[in-house]
């Protein structure tokens, strides 16, 4: 069998277009994995009742958090007062003790913002389990505030 020139470029024209084609695919994992990436969590505290948001730069990139939205059923947007914060690592996070959100039973989506203004939602499920838990701890009766004769003054006079 006699190789011929015909050959030697079909052979390094198939190797050549297979050379390319992998390495393009590996730049755009690359790229895929070279991105900001945040991961958002909520939970209720322990001790506490309040609800915990945590935000966790999941990516290789530096992230800025600007807002914290959340959403009830009624349509019902709250943006909770948090201070613009760049996660710088991966890995790095920030924690936010929410007593704002009153009715969490009725919660329905809740996103972190970032600079770029993308949206990074809480998972459905997550929402799902949070309504479970805000029905079991909120309490039964409401508190009462304290009457105004009983008040301590803040100032003696």
């Amino acid at each position: 069998m006699n190789i011929t020139r015909d050959d030697i470029t079909l052979a390094l024209s198939i190797w050549g277009a297979t050379l390319a084609t992998i390495l393009g695919f590996l730049a755009i994992l690359k790229e895929r994995k070279d991105r900001p990436l945040l991961s958002v969590r909520a939970f209720f505290g322990k001790h506490d009742p309040a609800l915990f948001i945590a935000l966790t730069n999941a990516g290789r990139r530096p992230i800025s958090v600007s807002a914290v939205t959340a959403e009830t059923h009624t349509g019902g947007k709250a943006q909770l007062p948090i201070v613009p914060k760049t996660l710088e690592q991966e890995g790095s996070h920030m924690h936010i003790r929410c007593v704002c959100l009153t009715n969490i039973s009725e919660l329905t989506d809740l996103w972190a913002t970032d600079s770029l203004c993308r949206q990074w939602h809480l998972p459905k499920k997550t929402i799902r389990k949070l309504r479970k838990e805000a029905k079991k701890l909120s309490p039964p009766v409401p508190l009462k505030p304290i009457p105004p004769k009983t008040a301590m003054p803040i100032f003696p006079e």
